[in-house]
């Protein structure tokens, strides 16, 4: 029996390794790996520009400028340097009462700052490939490609595997092909100022994303995908990215003369509003940078010098510049740069002058976003204007006062009224804690995705939903981060699981959501498109789904509105 059992191995292992995946494209071979039980090929760390390494440091991506020749891609890339760098020093790890659930704990630990390659941190633009095993390039399957989050400031590709959702497709006979791509964070990507801004390398994170959407373009054929049908995905910042990348160019999506995407998935992010590259508040962190550095701020040679010093001391002045609460107050994200077209108007405004790309949209929330940033901050009392005013002027520095205080007494000082929502007098772990986990749920996450929303439905089809599966996670809720749990860990409920992945999987194929549903069930809840008169959600609940009213308080969502504009980070 034994040799049976060895020999039945060895024959697994030899047809694993017979069947490798090869693909050819323009740079040169690929090859991959496939996985026989998923029925999934995989194809890792494929490089779509230059490494941004020496003087192309704090530069826009660069093409690649020669084959590769034969590529073993079977190791996912390493991330590129990350805001803290060091996994021992995670993101998120333990709430001010230190009661997050286990299983959220372990992840949220995960999702930290990523490891780098040790022997060129830099070298980190690279992304992969995922498939159902038998593609070919006559499958033409449509194609996902995902954008992951982490505040601008942290996050690899590596994290997020595919085959969930992908296998899901794969039993609907609906299947598509998975990208995922790195791009560069922190200072390394997001880094503002005016000497930037002259040189026309601001954001260049999003030119990096940018950049492997168009090698999807020239290279996903070969792979089995069908360049003319791509859905971009992310979550938190990716979310924010994919909707920057409907409003980049003032909203020309279009490579050689043919749309990047056809549709826009945005899990937790829509529009965020961002001051300009040049404000004080960013210039301020650049010119901190620098000195830190051994650079002199303002000189003819800033740049030149930053790009010269080694990698540890450019890694150290970058991590010297996290601002106080930092886990709302973010050093590095995309900014409004007007002195170039790529990315010239802060997203609100881009939206409300109708410089976007018109594609559908899906675009939610979880149910509690705030309560993950609340969890983390430390020494405010939700309930005292004063801490209010001290903890958001710094982050909101156009915004008055009285517009700080405006929006924040729409928020009732009622521990039942807090976030998490629906939950009693339970969780307020410190004074306040509920209500400022709303306030900054709202202002950030919920509420500015129905300002988003009610700028974009007149002219895109869109689809709205809230996650409330994670009901009853002490302190936490269903906050930010759980949708990642579920979809790419199958953490939680699997009822959920499976609503998200068939409608997702219809989005994806057919650019709306309700096609497969609508055609295997005469009881499919078919999920309203969003429209300024009739402002529904899809709520995505422990056991199943329901339709909402997206007018929940509506105060609040007023207030934001008068003030959007000076409510930029």
């Amino acid at each position: 029996m034994l040799r049976v059992v060895v020999a039945t191995l060895g024959m697994l292992a030899a047809s694993q390794a017979a069947a490798a995946p090869t693909v050819t494209i323009s740079n040169g071979v690929v090859v991959g790996q496939s996985n026989v039980l998923q029925g999934q090929d995989r194809f890792l760390g494929i490089p779509f520009a230059l490494p941004p390494t020496g003087d192309r440091r704090l530069r826009a991506p660069q093409p690649l400028t020669s084959g590769f020749g034969t590529l073993t891609a079977t190791t996912s890339p390493s991330g590129c340097p990350q805001l803290g760098g060091s996994t021992t020093t995670p993101v998120s790890t333990v709430t001010a009462a230190g009661t997050i659930a286990t299983a959220s704990t372990n992840v949220f630990n995960v999702l930290g700052a990523q490891p780098t390659n040790p022997a060129n941190p830099e070298d980190c633009l690279y992304l992969n490939v995922q498939r159902p095993s038998g593609t070919n390039s006559t499958s033409k399957l449509p194609v996902l490609v995902w954008i992951f989050g982490g505040g601008f400031e942290t996050g690899s590709t590596s994290l997020y595997d595919g085959q969930l959702m992908l296998a899901k497709a794969m039993s609907l006979k609906k299947p598509y092909i998975f990208v995922a791509m790195n791009y560069r964070v922190a200072a390394f990507g997001f880094l503002a100022s005016a000497e930037l801004a002259t040189e026309g390398n601001t954001n260049l994170g999003l030119r990096d994303q940018r950049a492997a959407l168009e090698w999807v373009q020239d290279n996903i054929g070969p792979f089995g995908g069908d360049p003319s049908k791509v859905t971009i995905w992310g979550e938190s910042a990716g979310s924010w990215s994919v909707m920057d990348q409907t409003i980049i160019n003032r909203g020309d999506n279009t490579y050689r003369g043919k749309p990047l995407f056809r549709g826009a998935m945005m899990d937790s992010g829509s529009t965020f509003p961002a001051l300009e590259v040049s404000h004080p508040k960013p210039q301020g962190i650049f010119d901190d940078l620098a000195r830190y550095a051994g650079c002199t701020p303002g000189s003819a040679d800033v740049l030149s010098c930053l790009r010269k010093v080694d990698y540890n001391t450019f890694l150290s002045a970058q991590n010297n510049q996290t601002l106080p609460n930092s886990a709302i107050s973010l050093a590095y994200i995309a900014r409004p740069d007007p002195s170039n077209a790529f990315f010239p108007l802060s997203p609100e405004e881009a939206v409300a002058r109708g410089q976007f790309a018109k594609v559908p949209i899906i675009t939610g929330i979880q149910q509690d976003e705030g309560a993950f940033f609340a969890s983390m901050i430390n020494g405010f009392d939700g309930n005292n204007d004063t801490d209010l005013i001290r903890l958001f002027s710094p982050i909101f520095p156009e915004a008055s006062t009285s517009a700080l205080l405006a929006l924040g007494n729409t928020y009732p000082k009622d521990v039942t009224a807090g976030c998490p929502y629906y939950t009693g007098i339970f969780n307020e772990i410190y004074p306040g804690y509920k209500r400022l986990a709303a306030i900054v749920g709202d202002a950030v996450f919920v509420l500015s995705r129905r300002l988003y929303l009610t700028s974009v439905s007149p002219s895109v089809r869109a689809w709205s939903f809230v996650g409330t599966y994670y009901y009853g996670t002490p302190v936490l809720g269903t906050c930010h981060v759980t949708d990642i749990l579920a979809l790419y860990f199958g953490i939680g409920s699997s009822i959920a699981i499976d609503e998200i992945f068939t409608r997702y999987i219809s989005f994806i194929n057919y650019a709306d959501p309700n096609v497969i549903g609508v055609a295997a069930s005469k009881s499919y809840v078919q999920w309203p498109q969003y429209e300024n008169t009739n402002r529904r959600l899809m709520s995505f609940d422990t056991f199943g789904v329901s339709i909402l009213n997206d007018t929940f308080r509506q105060t609040s969502y007023l207030s934001l509105a008068a003030n959007d504009s000076v409510f930029r980070m």
